[in-house]
């Protein structure tokens, strides 16, 4: 028989090219019907994803060059780049911006300092101790933003309020009203949002440094390096891509996280001190029914956010150091 046949039955001989291409065939139909598989099940998702972000963010681009009242009567009208122009001069923007990257720089001992200082402390005592301080630190989560709101305009309260009442028996006449004070009233709202905020990211810390292997630090005591070293030889080091995530989790969620309690204590005020990028957008949508503007400013604002993310994206990669 030829060497480019195969016998496949008797008295029946098949080439081989014609069989290998057969199995070729035969190969590809498989993979036709498995490749659509996952995109059947990620349909939802991606239905979802474009009807609730990617449909309102063009539409938000869209309306940033028209001026309309969001009444369905009425018909946008086109003005370029006038609502941007707008903007830069209408009052409170330019607090709501330094009041956003306030914020951002404010939260950080909130959400990255205290946080991996309490996972590592957690880390070197027993574990129902560990489970006990943990529990604390993460009972504020729970609190539904607007009782926590509540809970603080009573101990912030210039007449009877606990903080005044312990800075008169420290000998301060004089009571503070904290949150109708420029001075003062920025601090509050970081504190509470810091307040807030500081369970979920020692929660993720706390994770982060569970995961890291026992035998370095055994290593590490083996070659006499004491508590410290370790701490800033092993676990910083190896708590770097976390610190980097939760980083720009902190950053990019600061405006939205104290939105509550701007809104519920101060309005923004006393004279937008405490006005930020959200709560910026939301009195111009919902109290001026200014669609041109407000799509302008969660644009200007968009852009913003997106290039910090980029930034430290890119930083994170130089700085992060994984172990495998």
């Amino acid at each position: 028989m030829r060497s480019d046949t195969l016998t496949c039955a008797p008295g029946l001989a098949l080439p081989r090219r014609g069989r290998e291409q057969a199995a070729v065939k035969t190969k590809r139909k498989a993979l036709s019907r498995v490749c659509w598989q996952p995109y059947v099940y990620l349909l939802p998702a991606l239905v979802l994803m474009c009807v609730w972000i990617y449909w309102p963010l063009l539409r938000t681009f869209y309306l940033s060059f028209f001026n309309w009242n969001m009444l369905p009567t009425t018909t946008p009208q086109f003005c370029g780049l006038d609502n941007f122009a707008k903007l830069l001069r209408t009052p409170g923007f330019s607090n709501a911006v330094v009041n956003t990257l306030l914020m951002m720089v404010g939260l950080l001992p909130f959400s990255i300092v205290l946080p991996v200082m309490v996972s590592i402390f957690a880390k070197s005592i027993t574990k129902r101790a560990s489970a006990f301080y943990r529990g604390m630190i993460f009972v504020p989560m729970i609190l539904a933003p607007v009782a926590a709101a509540a809970v603080f305009r009573w101990i912030l309260h210039p007449a009877g309020g606990l903080l005044n009442q312990l800075l008169e028996k420290l000998g301060v006449q004089e009571s503070i009203s904290f949150l109708n004070d420029p001075k003062y009233a920025l601090g509050c709202i970081i504190f509470i949002t810091g307040w807030k905020m500081t369970g979920f990211f020692t929660l993720l810390f706390y994770s982060a440094v569970q995961n890291i292997d026992d035998g370095y630090y055994q290593a590490a005591a083996m070659d006499g390096a004491g508590f410290w070293q370790q701490t800033f030889r092993i676990t910083l080091p190896l708590l770097s891509p976390t610190l980097v995530f939760n980083t720009m989790l902190s950053i990019l969620f600061a405006s939205s996280w104290s939105f509550t309690y701007v809104d519920t204590l101060t309005q923004g005020g006393p004279l937008n001190a405490t006005i930020n990028a959200y709560y910026f957008m939301w009195d111009k949508g919902f109290r001026t029914s200014s669609s041109g503007l407000t799509s302008s400013s969660a644009v200007v604002f968009f852009l913003g956010f997106g290039l910090i993310a980029l930034v430290l994206s890119h930083v994170g990669q130089k700085l992060s150091y994984y172990d495998n």
